[in-house]
């Protein structure tokens, strides 16, 4: 279950992000079909250590929609110091 009775998201570990210890780097696109932008965005103000990048366009997987962006945007962020 994806929505709580209010009809916000019911992401039962959003308590659990601010004690992630490692760098998160969240990947989103603008109109994601499933889960909105804000959920990413209310992600990134609760993790430590986060980069959030959105990509432009609808859809939910950047990876395949943006490959050669996206593998350049995660080859940066693992080989940062």
């Amino acid at each position: 279950r994806f929505l709580s009775k209010d009809g916000d998201f019911d992401w039962l570990c959003l308590d659990k992000l601010p004690a992630l210890k490692t760098p998160v780097l969240l990947v989103w696109k603008r109109f994601d079909p499933y889960f909105p932008v804000s959920l990413a965005r209310r992600a990134a103000k609760l993790i430590p250590a986060v980069k959030l990048e959105i990509f432009p366009g609808f859809g939910h997987a950047p990876n395949k929609q943006h490959n050669e962006a996206f593998n350049s945007l995660m080859l940066d962020f693992l080989n940062r110091d």
